[in-house]
């Protein structure tokens, strides 16, 4: 069920957009055995480990906040079953997040207390980034920081330019200063470009500074008007 579950996660993600785009030569990441067992326990196999078409199609995994009609704010959590969470994380990483995706970035399937053991044996400043257990097609990012306190912040992304704007949070969001690594060993800067960090106590040491005659000599010429 898993290998079934894997292939149709990998035609899905590398349908063409365009008829104008091209199916990839390279093969989809494969999910790791981490991720297919995360997979299967969402839909609850029986005792003998066979999985139901009704828990396929109608088990609920997932939560979705829909507005009322004719409303921005008033509205209502619907519960959404399987079949819909998998299809839709299918459907953002094939319109927005294929090349992280491709390239590790995206650890992808993994609940919280998942992601907190696996941050939990890091020991540097690492991030992993997930899809939502619990919103419907929405991201995660648990952080480990440099006192080696785990975290766990939504990604709240608009429907365009999803891993560009990603990038962006978290190269410029402070919840994400000091990480190093994007799980497991990806080093940070090199997979999203460099950033300048803001001057703060934490990353500004003091200098000891122990200045001599020739110091002040110095000073007085540079204050000298030629």
């Amino acid at each position: 069920m898993a290998d079934a579950l894997e292939m149709k996660f990998q035609s899905m993600i590398e349908t063409p957009q365009k008829s104008t785009d091209t199916i990839p030569a390279i093969q989809p990441k494969p999910f790791s055995p981490q991720a297919k067992h995360h997979i299967l326990r969402r839909l609850k196999p029986d005792n003998s480990g066979k999985i139901t078409l009704e828990n396929f199609m109608k088990l609920p995994v997932a939560e979705e906040f829909c507005l009322k009609k004719n409303s921005k704010t008033e509205g209502e959590w619907k519960l959404v079953p399987f079949f819909d969470w998998y299809f839709k994380i299918a459907e953002l990483v094939n319109k927005h997040l294929l090349p992280m995706w491709n390239d590790g970035l995206i650890f992808g399937f993994c609940s919280k207390d998942e992601a907190e053991l696996l941050l939990r044996e890091m020991e540097r400043p690492t991030l992993l980034i997930r899809f939502s257990d619990i919103e419907f097609g929405k991201l995660k990012v648990s952080v480990k920081d440099r006192m080696g306190v785990i975290r766990h912040h939504w990604y709240d992304y608009s429907s365009t330019h999803v891993m560009s704007s990603l990038s962006r949070e978290l190269l410029s969001n402070s919840k994400y200063y000091g990480v190093e690594f994007i799980y497991p060993n990806i080093d940070f800067a090199k997979a999203l470009g460099a950033r300048t960090l803001t001057v703060n106590d934490n990353y500004r040491k003091p200098r000891n500074l122990q200045p001599t005659p020739v110091y002040f000599d110095n000073q007085d010429a540079a204050m000298t008007t030629f």
